[in-house]
């Protein structure tokens, strides 16, 4: 049924031109044929806007495609409606439906009707030809998942080079020139320059079912996205903050679709921003092209380089962890996001209390504070002296982060040693990570060591 729709395609496709949205450099209305569509999108694929091209074609030629496209996708179309339901937004008027999972993830579904659906066909095939756009079409009407990114912009990551950290998750560093940005989200709030010198992070899953008929009386998500074991985003964010020692943080969150780009052109869906908005990177100079590119010259700022291998093993580790050691971390996360030292040392203290007391709960407070500090020192190093060192300071951030509670001040000898608190607290998830857990944390204190 199919290969039906092969001649009516070629044949609106040889009559079709497209009238190109109005951009930099362009009057409105300028209009251009099918080739010089597939032209312009292969020279700009690297530039961050992209344009919608309206089709212009004879309606009996448009006509004749809808009709063949109706009676080949028959099983994901609405009879009553005229609505087909797809996994992707197009270049058209759709209706769109999301849910928020737990992790950082969204399915998207949307519904538009036939003809509209139609029209961003003939665009397809003119950017990647006929035949395979009549492949795609033929496998997503067989159940066959669309590929799909999962990106976000990260704060405080500037890195040299991109890095895939598995085969799925893979990091990006963003240019320094608005001219080479690749496909981001057109949000007006959102400034090209502003992204400049971050780094995108690029989660590979699928959704499915790609094409699907609407239910107008149901209220249940069709689509169901299916990221790849362990490629949980907020976990994935958690994991770079710990390998990094900073808050990494996901701002603008989108969907990247490489096999139905050609049905959407510019990406305008945004769902989260996350815990912020992109930070723009530290910069001493900018200079703007006669085309309106900005370039910027950053500030010095260490690049972090990551070992693919020890992200990859954290995450498996946290994995199988104790849930307690995933509070820890997102604790020991936010206190390097704090931007007062009273926040930062009760994030530290609920973070160090799922560590080490995570046995001891019912204790009273002047109990806990002496396993904490005892607990961590027995942890974190074999050497004495180093114990008794580790000991106090444990000691000393726990009193002053119950202090921070109740008065909302501390001293500002505990300002100085905040970041040898936060270290500790991160060596220590690292080694529980590494190793596991104690089988019994007073064995731990009698020299049983960890296993």
């Amino acid at each position: 049924m199919m290969d039906t729709l092969y001649e009516p395609l070629a044949a609106i496709l040889n009559e079709a031109s497209f009238e190109m949205e109005h951009g930099e450099g362009d009057g409105p209305g300028r209009r251009v044929s099918a080739a010089e569509l597939r032209a312009i999108y292969s020279r700009v694929d690297a530039q961050a806007v992209r344009r919608r091209a309206r089709l212009l074609a004879p309606s009996a030629l448009l006509a004749q495609f809808v009709d063949a496209l109706r009676l080949a996708l028959e099983p994901v179309i609405d009879p009553d409606t005229d609505r087909i339901g797809h996994a992707f937004p197009i270049d058209m008027d759709f209706d769109q439906r999301s849910t928020l999972q737990a992790g950082g993830y969204c399915d998207q579904e949307f519904t538009s009707l036939l003809p509209d659906f139609a029209r961003v066909a003939v665009q397809a095939a003119a950017i990647i030809g006929v035949d395979a756009t009549v492949r795609l079409l033929a496998d997503w009407n067989r159940g066959e998942p669309v590929r799909l990114h999962l990106s976000t912009v990260l704060n405080n990551l500037p890195l040299s080079a991109a890095v895939s950290l598995r085969d799925d998750i893979r990091l990006v560093p963003l240019p320094l020139t608005t001219s080479e940005l690749p496909r981001v989200p057109v949000v007006e709030s959102v400034p090209a320059r502003d992204l400049l010198g971050l780094t995108m992070l690029k989660l590979h899953i699928s959704a499915s079912p790609t094409l699907f008929r609407p239910d107008a009386a149901s209220h249940d998500q069709v689509v169901r996205s299916k990221p790849a074991a362990g490629a949980d985003l907020d976990l994935v964010c958690e994991l770079l903050s710990l390998q990094a020692n900073r808050h990494v943080a996901r701002s603008v969150v989108w969907h990247d679709y490489p096999d139905a780009a050609p049905f959407r052109l510019a990406i305008r869906e945004i769902w989260s921003q996350g815990d912020d908005r992109p930070r723009p990177r530290r910069w001493k100079g900018s200079s703007h092209a006669r085309t309106g590119a900005v370039t910027i010259v950053p500030a010095d700022e260490p690049v972090q380089r990551l070992d693919p291998d020890r992200f990859r093993h954290l995450l498996t580790a946290l994995g199988g962890a104790h849930r307690k050691l995933r509070i820890a971390l997102d604790r020991w996360r936010r206190s390097k996001r704090a931007t007062l030292p009273v926040d930062a040392y009760i994030e530290l203290r609920i973070a160090l209390e799922a560590l080490y007391l995570k046995d001891f709960a019912d204790e009273n407070s002047g109990e806990l504070r002496f396993r904490l500090a005892l607990m961590g020192a027995w942890h974190l190093t074999e050497d004495p002296e180093e114990r008794r060192s580790i000991r106090k300071t444990l000691r000393d951030a726990y009193d002053t982060a119950s202090g921070a509670v109740h008065t909302g001040e501390i001293k500002d000898e505990h300002r100085v040693k905040l970041s040898d608190v936060q270290d500790l607290c991160r060596r220590g998830i690292l080694k529980l990570l590494r190793e596991g857990p104690p089988q019994d944390w007073g064995d731990l204190v009698l020299g049983a060591g960890v296993r």
